[in-house]
């Protein structure tokens, strides 16, 4: 199976199905942060991520910059929502601020205006303001952490896996990322091996899981297949439910149809298979 999941975008157009055959994508919808809402227990973040249409970027861009946020153009307010959004998941693990501006300084596939935007200043800004406002998001580390302190692990969902730490006292912001990221990782793969069950049960071998990242699965299979299969990706990879402190949160996906790998809005043809 090709290995395309850290090509550049526009370099997954070279993945391509042959001849009367689609590939089936679907990607989590902010994953990470919908584990650390849930697991924190983030009234405003999960009430955001159930509402039709909701966008919890935009939210926090609101209550970082306020009027200045909204004073601007559709496209300046775009650009300080994207600020914030890569801000945020680069910090969401509570690395230093100057970790997290060099970290964003880093990722040479961001837009080299956007970037240049998110100077030091401008990061321990939105860091702070950020965490100041979802004061549960650290307080759910912190308490992670003396958990791992003093009873030398940590116990996670949706599988009830045990890590644990040997090592006293561990590194911060390693048990900071371990829930969230293995609590995704199994979450998908247990939906995978469901996924791939159900296309063998049904087609016998003639649609298979090709690829799969962190927070995705592609899927070949006959074009006269691809809207069936579809809705088997979006019947079990589309609504997860985790539960957390404050209430249930759904893991969400919506699967689309695409000839290759890339699946750009803007480049190729692209059919959206809505949740039922």
């Amino acid at each position: 199976s090709p290995n395309c999941q850290n090509q550049k975008q526009e370099d997954r157009a070279f993945f391509e199905a042959g001849e009367g055959r689609i590939i089936v994508g679907a990607d989590k919808d902010a994953l990470e942060l919908r584990l650390a809402a849930v697991f924190s227990g983030v009234r405003e973040l999960i009430h955001e991520m159930t509402r039709p249409g909701g966008d919890p970027h935009r939210l926090a861009a609101i209550n970082i910059f306020g009027d200045k946020f909204l004073s601007r153009s559709e496209e300046e307010q775009k650009r300080l929502r994207d600020g914030v959004k890569t801000t945020v998941y680069a910090s969401l693990y509570r690395g230093g601020v100057k970790t997290v501006h060099k970290s964003i300084r880093k990722k040479k596939w961001l837009d080299d205006s956007l970037r240049a935007a998110l100077t030091l200043q401008v990061v321990e800004h939105i860091y702070h303001s950020y965490f100041g406002k979802y004061v549960e998001i650290p307080a759910y580390h912190d308490n992670n952490y003396s958990l791992a302190q003093s009873q030398a692990y940590l116990e996670i969902p949706p599988l009830g896996r045990r890590r644990y730490f040997p090592i006293q006292p561990p590194p911060y912001t390693e048990v900071a990322n371990w829930p969230i990221q293995t609590a995704g990782s199994d979450a998908v793969g247990m939906e995978m091996v469901l996924i791939q069950d159900e296309l063998d049960r049904q087609y016998h071998g003639d649609a298979n899981i090709i690829l799969h990242g962190h927070d995705a699965i592609y899927i070949e299979c006959a074009e006269k297949d691809a809207i069936a299969v579809a809705k088997i990706v979006n019947r079990i990879f589309g609504a997860t439910p985790m539960e957390g402190p404050a209430g249930p949160l759904k893991l969400t996906s919506t699967a689309k149809i695409c000839k290759n790998l890339r699946f750009s809005k803007k480049l190729d043809k692209i059919v959206t298979v809505p949740r039922e």
